[in-house]
């Protein structure tokens, strides 16, 4: 799927999208340093419910069981704001270094890495072997563990494996 079927799926409930400069003013807010392709993804959309069953796959998984469910956004408030996610990053058990983007049916996040050496990796957060309080990316991922399961090398290319299936 491409970037832009992707977001022809998302329910925004009529809210504007947020534009290069609320990006730039989120980016400069929380001092981040977005990727390129999830910062023109975040100026044009501003979030919300994904319309019909788009699956994706972990690295691994042939063809992958998991369902889409939300895309945060520049949205002030609610349930889908990127704001709000990242605040409750240590609540949510959020490991240092990601920036929760998205969530699946099941209630998993889908985190962005923002450390300069991984920098636009994306990483699935399994809740269900979540543990209380932030750990490193690097504990998070170990064998032990496996909370953080790589999932792409960048945005773009987790979008690419995207796929609208008609049930």
């Amino acid at each position: 799927m491409d970037i832009e079927s992707f977001i022809s799926l998302i329910e925004d409930g009529d809210v504007p999208s947020p534009g290069p400069d609320a990006v730039a003013r989120f980016e400069a807010e929380n001092g981040l340093a977005l990727p390129e392709d999830y910062r023109a993804f975040l100026a044009v959309t501003p979030g919300g419910r994904v319309r019909g069953n788009v699956h994706f796959s972990l690295v691994g998984e042939d063809e992958g069981p998991e369902i889409m469910g939300s895309v945060l956004g520049l949205q002030s408030e609610g349930y889908n704001s990127l704001a709000r996610r990242l605040a409750d990053a240590e609540k949510d058990s959020i490991p240092h270094g990601l920036l929760p983007v998205m969530r699946d049916r099941g209630g998993n996040t889908i985190a962005l890495v923002l450390r300069p050496d991984r920098l636009g990796e994306m990483v699935f957060l399994d809740h269900e072997v979540a543990d209380e309080g932030r750990a490193t990316l690097e504990a998070a991922e170990a064998d032990d563990w496996a909370y953080a399961l790589t999932f792409a090398g960048s945005f773009t290319a987790m979008i690419a494996g995207f796929k609208l299936v008609n049930n």
